[in-house]
């Protein structure tokens, strides 16, 4: 290799590439750092690793072996680059970041062009990245994940191995629980968890089997379809499935194995326990409960403060309104009506479509006009 030219007292031009060195930072010779792009100073480059035109290297950054930088991309101070990544162009990783602080991503990632990673992120292995994403600081993402295009994520926010984010997703300050699928144009709001604690996610990521990355579902214990919106501070256990266009209110809580189909639109404040299903286009008011193993219909309608208990069900077209109560073993049929206040006893059956006015337990019988 010929001898540096040293233009200046504080940088070298690189001579495999035509680039500009920091006379402090350490290159390995088989770097390639090309024309109109710069080294800061205590730098490391490593093996093999290619920086394309018009980019820059912050201080204190390190980039392991053989990573591809594209152009016009900025890396901040302090970020560690693992082997064998690919770093679009228009990137900009860390670069606000004047701390140490900075960004770390795994070996085999990818990072597409036009993608924003603010200070403090941490990436895993084998994640992938597409364009245009966002990700805010101090968000840790684990092995695995995919992120799709124009997807932001905000602050603070932990992603598991194996997740799947579709296209165009808003994530708030959330927990993202392991092999979990998020469709595309989904948003989940401010501290919003579909997940488990983050002590039962340690543990599952330990044990959970890696994703097929020819079937990203395979292993997935949370779906979420496209177009839902998912609101603050909610809670959602894994192994539930959310179809497209679903709503999801403030502060609600779904239990693991729940199925949500779409169109569904559920109110705030509202606890849908362990393996109930919600046919399409289902309202639920507020303050309603939903305990184990119901299954509410096509088209229904609970209004606010409705309590479903165990093994109770509801077929299509069904309307109950706000204050019932129905208990285990209840079912009511198509095109049913129950009024307000009511309460219906355990092992009741009402016949398709009647309209049932129930007041402490006591079963009233329609007149011909409300059949």
């Amino acid at each position: 290799m010929e001898p540096l030219e040293i233009t200046d007292e504080d940088y070298i031009k690189w001579p495999n590439g035509g680039g500009w060195v920091h006379k402090t930072a350490t290159v390995h010779k088989r770097a390639f750092i090309s024309k109109y792009s710069t080294v800061e100073e205590k730098a490391i480059v490593g093996r093999k690793v290619f920086i394309n035109s018009y980019s820059t290297i912050y201080p204190n950054y390190i980039v392991a072996d053989n990573t591809i930088i594209g152009s016009f991309t900025e890396i901040g101070q302090g970020t560690i680059l693992g082997r064998n990544n690919n770093i679009g162009s228009y990137v900009d990783i860390g670069a606000s970041s004047r701390t140490e602080f900075g960004v770390q991503i795994g070996e085999s990632s990818h990072i597409g062009s036009g993608a924003y990673l603010y200070k403090g992120t941490i990436l895993g292995c084998r994640v992938e990245v597409k364009d245009h994403v966002k990700l805010w600081s101090y968000i840790t993402v684990g092995d695995g994940c995919y992120i799709g295009s124009k997807t932001e994520i905000g602050s603070s926010t932990t992603v598991g191995e194996g997740v799947y984010i579709a296209d165009s997703c808003d994530c708030g300050y959330v927990l993202i629980h392991s092999y979990t699928r998020i469709g595309k144009e989904t948003q989940l709001g401010l501290k919003t968890c579909p997940v488990k604690t983050s002590n039962e996610l340690k543990q599952d990521t330990e044990t959970t089997p890696a994703k097929d990355k020819h079937n990203p579902t395979k292993h997935t214990k949370l779906v979420i379809g496209a177009h839902n919106w998912i609101g603050d501070y909610c809670i959602i256990k894994e192994l539930s499935l959310f179809s497209a266009s679903v709503w999801v209110g403030d502060r609600t809580e779904i239990g693991s194995g729940a199925k949500i189909q779409h169109g569904c639109r559920i109110s705030d404040r509202v606890w849908i326990d362990e393996q109930c299903f919600l046919g399409k286009f289902t309202n639920i008011g507020e303050h309603s409960e939903l305990w184990g193993y119901n299954e509410i219909g096509d088209y229904t309608t609970l209004e606010g403060h409705v309590v479903f208990n165990v093994l109770a069900g509801a077929a299509s077209y069904v309307k109950i309104n706000a204050g019932a109560k129905l208990e285990k073993e209840v079912y009511v049929g198509s095109y049913a009506e129950i009024k307000d206040n009511s309460y219906l006893p355990a092992g009741m059956i009402i016949p398709q479509h009647y309209t049932v006015k129930a007041v402490a337990g006591e079963l009233i019988k329609p007149t011909d006009d409300e059949r």
